[in-house]
């Protein structure tokens, strides 16, 4: 004989799109920038506005205004863009 005793559980009610879903317009002038790479996995900008994402084939990109470089993976570049932090 079991000794477990299931119970149902009611869900709250769902506040709404308040706070963090809130709906916004932040990316409506976003613009795509292409690559000739398959990703990006990540993306992060530094404090100067550079980008770095890396690709699927483990390239890291250092995307600046109006260039693209590509970092090799083990390089110091690559190494501190990879452990950069997002900023806005």
């Amino acid at each position: 004989m079991s000794k477990l005793a299931p119970v149902s559980w009611q869900a709250p009610e769902a506040p709404g799109l308040v706070g963090d879903y809130a709906v916004n317009d932040r990316l409506a002038t976003a613009r795509l920038i292409p690559t000739p790479f398959t990703g990006p996995e990540d993306v992060v900008v530094d404090e100067t506005g550079t980008i770095y994402t890396g690709t699927e084939d483990g390239s890291i990109l250092r995307v600046t205004t109006g260039a693209r470089s590509p970092l090799s993976p083990g390089s110091e570049a690559a190494r501190s863009a990879s452990s950069s932090t997002a900023t806005t």
